[in-house]
């Protein structure tokens, strides 16, 4: 066995197509998931590496999310996984000049915070504003934009490995103190992939070299798929090595698919009750959003690029949101009666038949995202009130 000294996050990020079609999560955020190791964190599961300079101290992107309310300014949090991390990257600078053009907002400064990372899941989001407002952080509004990893990421990774579904991604790598020298060597190989992606983008990224964009894309997409194949293969290797309880958990009290999908999408809609309570009783504005995504039956005349490079048969999370979507949308109606300003954005693109999805799992390019943050912009103005004084 080898001393397992750093953490790497692997999972299958986005690579551009063109700086036309719409960014990646990693071309946005500083290319920080091919690039940047994540670490184990006690509270929220993992981070980024601080000491690889693409997050602040708390292991998050953009700035410090410790703000402190004033009159002068509003104050908004961002949460989610890795769609919440591609709106904020994007949409940011639109998203605050829509709030300062907004009544209640006239002559204030918007802020505008991120703790959404790739990957994250419930209770990922409400344990992140936990710790957030413990560190005495305050927020005026929370958005959050999740609904996809909820379901998808525990059927496809966490019960196939006896994992428990309620854990965070990737928690058979993150968990472990040692790894078999197999799957450290593995490990090492997925961290070059990742550098050499990185090296990739950056070299490519001059505007000198646009007439070089295919020569860019086949690399990029050798690497990826390189990368993925290692991916798999320490997946392999981790699930047959033995497992202790830090890693298993609990377990999961139901295994098959329609028992272990109801509990997924319970601690989805409780999670989001638990942070609608929270922020409300910080004086915050709840926002949840119910991410839309291509696998939900009619929800989108896809356009014919979305049908080459967005639309998967044998995409495994293709089957998870067809099996529990349904059921996330049904629960985001109980939710509304429970009082939880939630959203249903399954159908948000409906009766739009241009490009908007820009890989086979989740994610939409800028045109997307803009048409997103008009419903956000819009929900905040119908929802949004002064917000309560919180003592100190």
């Amino acid at each position: 066995m080898v001393t397992l000294v750093g953490f790497i996050a692997y999972e299958n990020t986005p690579v551009p197509e063109s700086p036309q079609s719409g960014r990646s999560y990693a071309a946005i955020l500083d290319e920080h998931t091919t690039s940047t190791s994540y670490i184990v964190h006690p509270y929220v599961g993992y981070v980024i590496d601080y000491k690889d300079g693409y997050s602040n101290k708390y292991g998050f992107l953009g700035p410090d999310p410790i703000a402190h309310r004033s009159p002068d300014k509003v104050i908004v949090g961002i949460f989610g996984g890795s769609v919440a991390g591609e709106y904020y990257g994007i949409e940011k600078d639109e998203l605050t000049k829509a709030l300062q053009a907004l009544p209640a907002f006239k002559n204030k400064k918007i802020e505008v915070y991120i703790t959404a990372l790739a990957g994250y899941k419930q209770p990922q989001q409400f344990m992140a504003l936990n710790y957030i407002l413990t560190l005495g952080g305050q927020f005026d509004i929370v958005i959050n934009i999740d609904g996809f990893n909820e379901v998808v990421l525990p059927y496809v990774e966490n019960l196939p490995n006896q994992i428990s579904g309620f854990f965070p991604r990737s928690w058979n790598f993150f968990s472990r103190q040692t790894l078999g020298l197999d799957s450290m060597l593995v490990s090492a190989s997925i961290e070059q992939h990742k550098i050499n992606i990185a090296k990739l983008q950056s070299f490519f990224s001059s505007p000198f070299l646009t007439f070089l964009g295919p020569i860019r894309d086949y690399f990029l997409s050798e690497e990826s798929y390189q990368m993925r194949e290692d991916e798999e293969k320490l997946a392999a290797l981790l699930n047959s090595e033995p497992k202790e309880y830090r890693t298993t958990g609990p377990g999961n009290t139901a295994t098959d698919t329609e028992g272990f999908g109801k509990n997924m999408v319970g601690m989805w809609k409780e999670s989001s009750i638990q942070m609608s309570k929270l922020a409300s009783a910080n004086g915050a504005l709840y926002l949840h959003f119910l991410q839309p995504n291509q696998y939900v039956a009619g929800s989108k005349p896809l356009s014919e690029k979305e049908k080459r490079i967005a639309f998967n048969n044998n995409q495994p999370y293709k089957k998870a949101v067809e099996l529990f979507y349904p059921e996330l949308i049904k629960e985001g109606s109980d939710l509304v009666k429970a009082g939880v300003n939630f959203t249903d954005l399954t159908s948000i693109f409906k009766n739009n038949a241009d490009t908007f999805y820009i890989d086979d799992c989740c994610h939409f390019n800028q045109a997307g995202n803009s048409i997103l943050n008009q419903k956000i912009v819009q929900t905040i103005a119908e929802k949004y009130v002064q917000p309560i004084s919180i003592s100190r």
